[in-house]
């Protein structure tokens, strides 16, 4: 299950990096949110990273709200081209 996980993050990392990617997850709160994310062109700053993060995470960047955000892999329902 662990393989499978990490195959999904890099799956995502590389599409993320290559264009821009509507998220549609569960919240800790149980809502809904949809995000457009990308990570092509993304400011860079320090402090979150996918390289050395949890494998249950990804972090993008939302294009909405200017800023980093961590979403928990298992909570995204949806994964497509915006």
């Amino acid at each position: 299950m662990k393989i499978f996980k990490q195959i999904k993050k890099f799956s995502m990392l590389y599409r993320l990096k290559r264009g821009t990617y509507r998220l549609v997850f569960i919240k800790r709160d149980g809502s809904t949110r949809i995000m457009t994310a990308s990570l092509r062109n993304a400011p860079v700053t320090s402090g979150r990273s996918n390289v050395a993060g949890s494998p249950d995470h990804i972090v993008v960047f939302d294009l909405e709200n200017q800023a980093w955000r961590t979403v928990v892999i298992d909570r995204i329902e949806e994964f497509s081209k915006a």
